[in-house]
């Protein structure tokens, strides 16, 4: 079930992103998603196989699920974030969708834990959250960065 579960949250994500009013480029997006994947891969390497702060299951089609949640689900949900976040108009509501999103990245850990997905050893939801935070503002600043850099070299040719 965790797998059919991971794989609709994906395409939802996927579709979701699709749909929306983009304000980001592609190449903003692609860079996004990739810095994403890259911390999202590095980061639960770490937790898991270096440290055994969580231990993963040994069943293949949950296993599965996790490579979707931690290679897809996570890098779509933060350029979505992005997204979804330059289309609004106030802090208030910026404030509100980086809550959704944190919100939505936990509800995703806690239905990994709830499927058996993965299980905490030295690891707990307050650690989850910190994690989160710091890879929206380490998102959040390649992001700024990099629209600089497309303006900055715009301006050059």
């Amino acid at each position: 079930m965790a797998l059919v579960t991971f794989f609709f949250a994906s395409w939802l994500a996927a579709a979701l992103l699709y749909v929306i009013p983009r304000r980001l480029t592609f190449m903003e997006n692609c860079l996004l998603f990739l810095v994403a994947l890259v911390i999202s891969i590095n980061v639960s390497w770490i937790i898991i196989e270096e440290l055994k702060l969580i231990e993963l299951t040994r069943e293949p089609l949950q296993y599965t699920a996790y490579l979707l949640y931690r290679s897809l689900l996570v890098p779509l949900l933060f350029v979505l974030w992005l997204n979804v976040l330059k289309l609004q108009q106030s802090i208030v509501q910026a404030v509100l969708v980086t809550a959704g999103l944190t919100g939505t990245v936990l509800l995703c850990n806690g239905l990994a834990l709830y499927e058996g997905i993965f299980t905490y050893a030295g690891w707990n939801v307050l650690y989850d959250l910190v994690a989160v935070v710091l890879l929206q503002a380490v998102l959040y600043g390649i992001y700024r960065l990099a629209a600089k850099w497309m303006v900055s070299g715009a301006e050059r040719v």
